[in-house]
């Protein structure tokens, strides 16, 4: 991380920045300022820099659903996405995200979730790695409803990597000043095979992996649970912990060996029981 990265939570201490990217010494196109503004290239740092790699990743992303590549890895028209949601993306990009030298392990004041690496995110046929998502427009109406649940299994193959699962939402805005700004709140929650369950957002400081039980996290719109593979079955569970507006939607990502062995996009539907 550079020097004059920010380093610091939100004023009411939520999990900021999202994210880290490439921000200092980098080449950029640049005008020099003649009259027929000759194109020319200059090195600049900052987040002027940050940002463009960072959007330049989320178009990526938004690209690899809608031209079809997921669930299978191979391009088919039929498997677009035509209108991924922004929690989606942003789910996304933090499920391939990887921890920076000498940071403490993600999530971490300096670099958020990680350092965007979209291979890590995206699955191509013949990848270890699985992808699984689901995108929610409208999933809760109130507190009351009954969670959602998914059930993914693995094969515990480590060579896919940890396994990890990101549950994230846009949420409605907040009172001005207000010292907690999360609205409509949503809880993650997995049980893994041996039956152990897990909840987003708790993790060991020294090894940045998921521990036991906990309690749920009541601040963040990005809710993370990262385990080591085992193999079986592993039950997610979405609870709509505090509804004030009605229509919360919200994106699930998970990845690592861990998939919908009967998935198909157009048979897939979301359980709400």
């Amino acid at each position: 991380m550079t020097s004059f990265s920010c380093g610091v939570w939100s004023n009411d201490y939520r999990i900021k920045p999202y994210l880290a990217a490439p921000g200092f010494i980098l080449t950029a196109r640049w005008s020099d300022g003649a009259t027929d503004l000759h194109c020319q290239t200059r090195l600049v740092g900052g987040t002027s820099m940050a940002s463009p790699v960072t959007a330049g990743a989320a178009a990526l992303a938004r690209q690899y659903y809608t031209e079809g590549w997921y669930p299978t890895g191979s391009r088919r028209a039929g498997d677009s996405i035509t209108s991924p949601s922004a929690a989606l993306l942003r789910a996304t990009l933090i499920a391939g995200a990887e921890d920076v030298a000498a940071e403490p392990p993600a999530p971490s004041r300096g670099q958020g979730w990680g350092r965007i690496n979209l291979e890590n995110s995206l699955y191509f046929s013949g990848d270890d790695q699985r992808l699984y998502i689901r995108d929610e427009w409208n999933a809760f109406n109130g507190p009351l409803d009954e969670p959602g649940e998914v059930t993914l299994h693995s094969n515990g193959d480590p060579m896919a990597g940890d396994i990890r699962i990101i549950l994230t939402w846009t949420d409605h805005p907040a009172t001005p000043g207000a010292d907690t700004t999360l609205v409509n709140d949503l809880d993650l929650e997995v049980i893994a095979p041996d039956g152990t369950t897990y909840r987003g957002n708790n993790f060991d400081p020294a090894t940045g992996e998921s521990l036991p039980d906990g309690e749920a996290d009541r601040r963040n719109t990005v809710e993370l649970v990262r385990l080591q593979p085992e193999p079986g079955v592993y039950t997610i569970r979405i609870h709509p912990a505090n509804i004030l507006h009605e229509g919360q939607g919200f994106a699930l990502v998970a990845t690592g060996d861990i998939h919908d062995p009967d998935m198909h996009r157009e048979s897939d539907t979301w359980l709400i029981q």
